[in-house]
């Protein structure tokens, strides 16, 4: 089972063990048009990037803010963080979900902290 980050609006980020990693299922998650976030993190020695996608239109659907992305833009709705190995998406590769938190706060904020300033 490939391994994912799921976030939610005014929740925590949890790994958790997806089925299936397919385009379908992302759609389902994030609940519209997928979009790339923009947040692919190459990470040396990881072997892999961290990409996440969202709702291409959460913003304009009135989507609760879930985080922000590293040159402030707003990213609204559920995200899900995978690993991409060339143009191939997978799940995250050992140390993955360890990298992916550790940046948060650094290139992705939750949205309540950045609202505080």
């Amino acid at each position: 089972m490939p391994t994912v980050i799921e976030w939610r609006p005014g929740e925590e980020p949890r790994v958790v063990d997806w089925p299936e990693l397919t385009a379908e299922a992302i759609n389902r998650f994030v609940g519209g048009d997928l979009f790339c976030t923009a947040f692919v993190i190459g990470m040396p020695g990881l072997g892999q990037a961290l990409v996440g996608y969202c709702d291409d239109e959460g913003l304009l659907k009135g989507l609760p803010i879930t985080c922000y992305r590293w040159d402030g833009a707003p990213i609204a709705g559920p995200v899900v963080v995978m690993g991409r190995s060339g143009s191939t998406e997978r799940g995250l590769a050992a140390g993955g979900s360890t990298a992916f938190f550790s940046l948060i706060g650094h290139e992705l904020r939750p949205a309540q902290e950045a609202l505080r300033g």
